[in-house]
């Protein structure tokens, strides 16, 4: 073997044993806090993988691809099941809720984006995270016309959090999750007439292990209120987890819901900003709802001065008499 072809597979093994490491590591993401992390990257894991392994290929080092190979399809075992879409249901088309996820980021000003996106969309319900006083009193009185009931609870250390609604509030309130507690947001609509919930939530980054037991908490604590929100619900906000990761596939279960991007593929809303833009990428704003609740649309916005986009989800009544 020359001296420049060892050298080649020398570079490209060091660098593709790092994400075969960190790709084998998120399939153990409920065991620990680094497992956590390494789960919420298997985008860019395949996506490297992939072209490492067509260089590979190209330069007919089989027995490397034959390592690199099992990898890819790890990574593809995590990213394909969201393409594949929920089997069908037919819905009652006169019984639509829009929900609109907005993470404005406490810093950001930029109140005439966020409206704009608002208004692009028409949600019937938005739920926003990270507001303090200066972003309730300016979301009020940019979107009162339109949203003329609200509840929130602002804060300074980006947890606040608010709802706004075309919809009547049947019943609101302020919740409490986890030790120490995080704000949610709980407030039920009638949906011609049928109650349906809608839970705003926003959970702490997993950033230290401590962190992530505090989110694991926030999450075991929302699924014990299942019975409160009735059989038709919502749930929507910065979750701070990815769809690859065992806890959220735990937090789904617990809760009776599904993934509203299952069928529409990888839809990452965070960060917007470089140099982490775009190169890591992930998915942890999230729309979640119940079965009896059909997704038919769900799209990431533009951007609006946040590190997060908005995401829009279209939910409809299933008619559980026509399911096909």
């Amino acid at each position: 073997m020359s001296y420049k072809r060892k050298t080649f597979d020398m570079f490209y093994m060091f660098h593709s044993a790092i994400l075969m490491t960190l790709a084998f590591a998120g399939l153990f993401s409920s065991t620990g806090w680094f497992s956590e992390l390494c789960s919420h990257f298997y985008l860019q894991y395949f996506v490297v993988l992939l072209v490492l392994l067509v260089i590979l290929a190209l330069r007919r080092r089989w027995k490397l691809c034959l390592i690199v190979a099992p990898f890819v399809l790890i990574c593809l075992y995590k990213l394909l099941p969201l393409y594949f879409p929920r089997p069908h249901i037919a819905y009652d088309h006169s019984q639509r809720l829009a929900v609109m996820t907005i993470n404005v980021n406490t810093a950001n000003r930029n109140i005439a984006a966020v409206a704009e996106r608002i208004r692009e969309y028409q949600p019937d319900v938005i739920c926003f995270e990270e507001v303090d006083n200066w972003w309730v009193k300016e979301l009020k009185s940019s979107l009162s016309k339109d949203y003329p009931f609200a509840i929130a609870d602002p804060h300074d250390d980006n947890f606040g959090i608010a709802q706004l609604s075309k919809l009547p509030m049947q019943s609101s309130e302020i919740l409490q999750l986890g030790d120490p507690p995080v704000p949610a947001v709980w407030c039920q609509y009638a949906l011609n007439g049928r109650p349906i919930s809608v839970v705003s939530i926003h959970t702490l980054p997993p950033g230290s292990p401590l962190h992530l037991h505090v989110r694991n908490g926030e999450f075991a604590a929302v699924a014990k209120l299942r019975e409160k929100f009735g059989d038709c619900f919502v749930i929507a906000g910065d979750l701070n987890c990815t769809p690859y990761s065992l806890d959220f596939d735990k937090f789904v279960h617990d809760t009776g819901t599904y993934n509203s991007m299952q069928g529409f593929g990888v839809q990452c809303s965070w960060p917007t900003v470089p140099p982490f833009y775009p190169i890591f990428l992930i998915p942890i704003d999230h729309v979640l709802a119940t079965p009896n609740l059909v997704c038919t649309k769900r799209v990431i916005g533009m951007p609006m001065g946040s590190d997060h986009f908005p995401v829009y989800a279209e939910l409809f009544h299933a008619d559980t008499t026509l399911r096909k």
